[in-house]
């Protein structure tokens, strides 16, 4: 399981980052950085999972 606690270093509401968009980019830069494939399709099955686009 993988908990991530994450905030904005900007205080402008305007240059916040929706939650989703965040984890959207933290998923596909587990997947490109994965060292074995396990871990490559752990990070594509959690991102399908958060409806992101499938980069396989």
């Amino acid at each position: 399981m993988l908990i991530l606690f994450l905030k904005s270093k900007s205080a402008d509401p305007d240059e916040q980052m929706p939650l989703p968009e965040k984890l959207r980019r933290i998923l596909l830069l587990r997947i490109n950085e994965a060292k074995t494939e396990e871990d490559r399709r752990r990070a594509q099955r959690e991102l399908d999972q958060l409806g992101g686009v499938s980069t396989a």
